[in-house]
């Protein structure tokens, strides 16, 4: 599942007119699904989602401040953490 969603991803940022693609998982309908199964949605738009806008801007700032992508701190701060 992980591997078509990853690839439908992929499709969509090949498209020009789209500027944001972002996903979620569903589980039942305590998650507010209208699915008893476990499903994931994707949304794709032609603008930048609001969410998505605002971590890009703060992936820039982090970036300009340290010198380092965000999420590579992020990464090496769950690396260390489990060493």
């Amino acid at each position: 599942a992980m591997r078509c969603l990853r690839d439908r991803v992929r499709d969509l940022g090949r498209d020009d007119r789209l500027r944001g693609v972002t996903w979620w998982r569903d589980i039942g309908a305590a998650a507010g699904a209208l699915q008893p199964h476990p499903h994931a949605q994707l949304l794709s738009a032609g603008q930048l989602l609001p969410r998505s806008a605002r971590i890009a801007r703060h992936c820039a700032r982090h970036l300009a401040l340290r010198g380092r992508p965000l999420m590579q701190d992020v990464l090496d701060l769950a690396r260390e953490s489990r060493e």
